[in-house]
């Protein structure tokens, strides 16, 4: 047996990238996977931007305004004006690439693929419009208050929205480094549970990794559990390949033999379980390989 490891996806996303090998050695902290993070790239611009207003508008309020400040909040409207005017064109433009794949693809001049290639384009530039005209909307709220100048409950709120933002941006950071899998200790890959491209969602299991060290559990008969003690030596032989280790756990309750167990004794015989580890396990034993354990004067 071998202590193993499952990895799980913490958030949902389009595999981009496996780069590890079922039976790889892996040492902790190696990239294994990632996952489409672009929709949480926009959303943290988005919430840096609501954060740069914020923090002008608190500002401007707290020291009343400036020349300059004024100057720098028209400015940061006049930005914003833009950016919605080009996001509005592209909205528009990939707008009309889906309702011309549309029809391509009712007659079947287009793969369906392509079809959802241009419907994803189309989201994505109205989602960044979205976003960009709320970020506008907050950059002209900020030159209002920096114009007309606010009192204490106003700078109050102003306050507590630049921190709330800032523990928005934190939540997105937060989600950005779950779009990558690290090993989170060395050991080799069992099994890659997921493929590039494919979509996965939270607790999605994506990978198991198996600890460099094995256990090789056993059972000790009832007549001579007196004579055996955790740290006394056994061996293990694998079909003639034998390795020395030791005891490292013995069970309190006796149980009978189990099924699998192949015995000369009554398969009613009371036995205990054991176990020893393999602190360096060659690559050619495996989880589930079945050994013959012998002690004593059998060894």
């Amino acid at each position: 047996e071998a202590d193993s490891i499952v990895i799980s996806a913490e958030v949902g996303g389009n595999v981009t990238g496996v780069f590890v090998e079922e039976g790889q050695y892996v040492c902790e902290g190696d990239l294994m996977l990632s996952l489409d993070d672009e929709a949480l790239a926009i959303e943290k611009e988005r919430v840096e931007g609501l954060i740069r207003i914020s923090e002008l508008q608190y500002e401007s309020m707290k020291d009343g305004a400036r020349s300059q400040e004024i100057d720098s909040a028209l400015n940061e409207v006049r930005s914003m004006e833009s950016r919605v005017a080009a996001a509005a064109e592209d909205y528009r433009l990939a707008k009309e690439a889906f309702d011309d794949s549309g029809v391509l693809y009712e007659a079947g001049g287009i793969s369906a693929s392509a079809y959802e290639t241009a419907q994803s384009n189309m989201l994505k530039a109205e989602e960044n419009l979205n976003s960009l005209r709320q970020q506008k909307s907050k950059a002209s709220s900020a030159m209002e208050l920096i114009l007309e100048g606010a009192d204490e409950k106003s700078l109050a709120m102003a306050q507590e929205e630049l921190l709330l933002r800032r523990v928005d941006l934190k939540a997105v950071l937060n989600k950005i480094g779950k779009m990558s899998f690290e090993v989170p200790k060395e050991g080799r890959v069992r099994e890659i549970l997921v493929s590039e491209g494919e979509l996965v969602f939270p607790g999605t299991k994506v990978a198991i990794i198996d600890e460099p060290s094995y256990h090789i559990k056993f059972f000790i008969p009832e007549k001579d559990l007196d004579t055996l003690h955790v740290g006394d030596p056994v061996s293990m032989d694998f079909e003639g390949r034998e390795i020395k280790t030791k005891i490292t756990f013995i069970s309190d309750s006796g149980e009978f033999t189990p099924k699998n167990i192949e015995s000369s004794e009554s398969k009613e015989e009371i036995v205990f379980r054991a176990r020893a580890q393999l602190e360096q396990s060659p690559d050619w034993i495996k989880p589930g390989m079945f050994v013959d354990v012998s002690w004593g004067d059998d060894q």
